[in-house]
């Protein structure tokens, strides 16, 4: 895993991400978005930032819930850029690390990270950029897969389909490794909680395959 560039992979699968991801998903990817997206209280005139943004379905979810939000979207990928960018025409896009942003301190009022943060090279260094940007009792959302019973069936059906429909089989291979290595450290986000976030919701669906998990920053940081 330590090989794989990152970057240079999400660019080479962006042309049919959006494809596969309603295939292995069973089109039910944007319904989990969208109850994750749901759980957050988003104020009026909001920035928000998308963390590894991808394709900007997130941003868009957090833009059709609350229309005065400002939304930011942030990816390492170039391509997966491109093709947000396209689909939203009322979201910036940034092509940035996630351990190094362009932002002011407490810039941001919410936060939210979808199926990208376990990709992040830096992830300690990603914590203390979502701590530094985010204002005080702002939140963060992360949003990626759970534990289950059921995740062994789930990594062979994607990697079947990925045989089939992706001429970039190595990608999804990455992609499974990167979500089971992901799943089981004692705490992904032990610096968060270092710097006083605390968890105020967390949430299983599709009997644990996908979890997600609400952070507020302490008001004291």
């Amino acid at each position: 895993m330590a090989d794989i560039d990152i970057e240079k992979m999400f660019d080479e699968i962006s042309y049919d991400y959006d494809f596969l991801n309603n295939l292995i998903s069973l089109f039910t990817h944007k319904i989990v978005k969208r109850l994750a997206v749901n759980s957050l209280f988003i104020p009026e005139n909001s920035k928000v930032l998308d963390l590894c943004s991808g394709t900007g379905d997130m941003g868009a979810l957090i833009m059709e819930r609350e229309k005065t939000a400002s939304v930011i979207g942030v990816d390492i990928s170039e391509k997966m850029i491109e093709k947000a960018a396209f689909k939203n025409k009322n979201i910036k896009y940034i092509k940035k690390d996630a351990s190094d942003l362009p932002f002011y301190d407490n810039e941001f009022d919410i936060i939210v990270c979808a199926f990208g943060f376990r990709n992040i090279e830096n992830k300690k260094g990603a914590q203390l950029e979502i701590n530094r940007v985010l204002k005080k009792e702002g939140l963060f959302l992360h949003l990626d897969f759970g534990r289950s019973y059921l995740g062994w069936f789930y990594d062979r059906f994607v990697l079947f389909l990925a045989k089939i429909f992706s001429k970039k089989y190595y990608a999804y291979k990455y992609l499974i490794k990167s979500k089971n290595k992901f799943l089981f450290p004692d705490n992904p986000f032990e610096t968060l909680c270092e710097k006083g976030f605390k968890v105020i919701l967390k949430r299983n669906l599709l009997f644990g395959i996908i979890s997600y998990q609400v952070f507020q920053k302490s008001g004291e940081n």
